[in-house]
């Protein structure tokens, strides 16, 4: 039990320190029109976290695995096409954004002026559907978490102690945004210039990184379809 206790803490701490969420929430926070609304997308990410978790317990990962083998199995002929359609989409998006960053460096133009992320207003359901798709974005790469399951994997535990445990683990892990939420209420002033330099940051980053990850992504999936087609055809 001792060891159990110790992964919780350990993993779970090294896991809340997620900078994309924290990112999100930075950024959220002084978006929404009422300050509360920020309290949905923390718990929001809590509850999805919470049921991946549970999911990834019980096996439910090996379950879609082996749906999306029978699909591609099926179906391997139309999803080739498509894929090849969306990476030729995605190849396009990649040269678009590729001309626009020819033409900042061209005029040399200041980074900061380039506005590629727009940030608007968003209502409470907007807020839950952030922190849904947000904390499912990062489920793959969620290697701490992936491996405290496997501790508890390990163990024979009782389905309530098991999700005591995981909520526990998700508590840990929403830790992060609840101090900033705090923080924000407390020195809304302060607050603002790491808002001001977070938007900078991902802006900057977004005009160099958008074309390479188009262009990645389409390189992928214009070769897995290919090859899944010529596979077909023989």
């Amino acid at each position: 039990m001792i060891q159990l206790i110790i992964a919780l803490v350990t993993l779970g701490f090294i896991d809340c320190l997620n900078p994309a969420t924290i990112a999100t929430l930075i950024i959220l926070i002084p978006m929404v029109k009422n300050l509360k609304y920020s309290v949905i997308f923390i718990w929001g990410t809590f509850i999805t976290y919470f049921i991946v978790g549970i999911s990834f317990y019980y096996g439910i990962n090996k379950l879609i695995k082996s749906f999306i083998v029978g699909l591609i199995t099926r179906y391997t002929f139309e999803i080739s096409i498509l894929g090849i359609i969306l990476g030729l989409v995605l190849l396009g998006v990649g040269v678009k954004f590729s001309i626009k960053v020819i033409k900042i460096i061209k005029k040399k133009e200041s980074i900061k002026e380039v506005n590629f992320i727009k940030i608007e207003n968003v209502t409470p359901k907007a807020i839950i559907g952030l922190a849904i798709i947000s904390t499912l974005s990062d489920a793959p790469t969620a290697i701490p978490y992936i491996g405290f399951i496997s501790v508890l994997l390990a163990k024979e535990l009782s389905l309530l102690v098991v999700i005591s445990i995981l909520a526990i683990y998700c508590i840990i892990y929403i830790m992060p945004m609840l101090v900033i939420y705090f923080s924000y209420k407390k020195f809304k002033d302060k607050f603002q210039a790491i808002e001001i330099k977070t938007k900078d940051l991902i802006n900057k980053a977004s005009v160099y990184s958008i074309p390479v990850i188009c262009f990645i992504g389409a390189m992928w999936i214009l070769s897995e379809s290919v090859v899944a087609l010529i596979g077909f055809v023989h």
